[in-house]
């Protein structure tokens, strides 16, 4: 364990103070979630709770589900970057700046008729929704289904409002 030397006293409240140094080298932003631990030698951890790795933990399998169910490309994304995709290759993974707007939306996004978003840049899809996914009312990524032919149904949106639902109360406990 590396020694920083900075000492903090725990206020009346039983809090102490991340020292801006400390947060800075480990990029640790207002609102994020810290998991206290007790390690073998009884000392006290603080680990970030990183909702990316959450989703990813989960991405593969959320899409591969709705692709087996829908038959159409699937993506879950983060707010940066594609997470897991089925039904083609990305060929990029960090998403168009397009994508990030309609991911930061909380409300579902759909386009249709050919008046689609790129996703990545490299995509060309004729229908898309995308349905965000929520911790503590704000949008930490998205599940995208996307077609590229005319008949997209719409009602498909119901079996996404369920995957992202089961994701939701996963990252949120």
């Amino acid at each position: 364990m590396k020694r920083s030397g900075i000492i903090r006293k725990i206020d009346n409240l039983g809090r102490i103070v991340i020292p801006m140094e400390i947060r800075k080298l480990l990029a640790i932003n207002v609102g994020d979630e810290m998991e206290f631990a007790i390690n073998e030698n009884n000392e006290v951890v603080l680990k970030r709770i990183n909702i990316e790795y959450n989703l990813e933990d989960f991405a593969d399998k959320i899409c591969e589900s709705i692709y087996n169910v829908l038959g159409v490309t699937t993506y879950v994304v983060s707010k940066e970057k594609v997470l897991a995709v089925t039904g083609e290759e990305p060929t990029e993974l960090e998403l168009s700046i397009e994508c990030k707007k309609a991911v930061t939306n909380l409300n579902y996004t759909s386009f249709n008729g050919g008046k689609t978003i790129d996703i990545t840049n490299s995509n060309n899809y004729y229908a898309e929704i995308i349905m965000p996914i929520k911790k503590d009312n704000l949008s930490v990524g998205a599940i995208i289904i996307c077609s590229k032919t005319e008949n997209f149904d719409i009602s498909h949106l119901r079996y996404l409002r369920l995957a992202v639902n089961v994701l939701e109360i996963i990252i949120n406990g």
